[in-house]
């Protein structure tokens, strides 16, 4: 049986998630898998051209949330492009050669200021409500916070594999190094957007 036809409004607000294949840990935190991932969606965001808007972002072991504004069919480019790049890169970082998705993505409508936050409280309070750490800022993944408190870029770095295919005669070190060597890294700035009703707030004290 096929997907249903995934339907989106003329622009709006989305919480999406996407889990890793059979719930494994593929996204487990490390120093390099930050990095790596933070890069991918960076670049993700700068591909949407602002199609695609950021407002919030948590990245567990086996999946992640985002809490995005796009425009139209904006949405389904920029969710294919960051999980096929997620796939391939972060997928060679952790020796994974499989299918990394459990299935598409789920996409749900946020429809008012009153829902907008209840899903940023949500994504912030990642790994307390599991019982894995007791504060949102201990959680050693990838996520909005310290954005959403303190400057609103951040910069990654970006692995352009692209330049390694002009370097003839160089090869991959057993664990793949050479993918994500420091020749190979570009920087790349990654911005969270506040929500419009917080537009001009002192602070998230007491969200998460």
């Amino acid at each position: 049986m096929g997907w249903p036809l995934r339907m989106f409004q003329e622009e709006g607000y989305y919480f999406v998630t996407s889990r890793c294949f059979q719930g494994r840990l593929l996204l487990r935190p490390s120093a390099e898998v930050n990095e790596v991932v933070g890069g991918v969606l960076a670049r993700a965001v700068q591909q949407s051209a602002g199609h695609v808007r950021l407002h919030a972002f948590t990245f567990a072991s086996n999946h992640f949330h985002l809490l995005v504004w796009a425009r139209g069919a904006a949405l389904a480019s920029f969710m294919q492009y960051l999980r096929a790049t997620l796939s391939r890169k972060v997928g060679r970082l952790v020796h994974w050669s499989g299918g990394f998705w459990e299935r598409r993505y789920s996409a749900e409508p946020v429809l008012d200021d009153t829902a907008l936050v209840g899903r940023l409280r949500y994504v912030l309070a990642h790994g307390v409500k599991e019982g894995l750490v007791e504060r949102s800022a201990e959680w050693p993944g990838l996520t909005c916070l310290a954005q959403l408190l303190g400057p609103a870029r951040r910069v990654f770095q970006w692995f352009n594999w692209t330049k390694r295919w002009s370097k003839r005669g160089r090869e991959d070190t057993a664990e793949g190094e050479g993918r994500f060597a420091e020749e190979l890294a570009e920087p790349v700035e990654l911005e969270v957007a506040p929500l419009p009703c917080w537009e001009g707030a002192p602070g998230l004290e007491g969200v998460a």
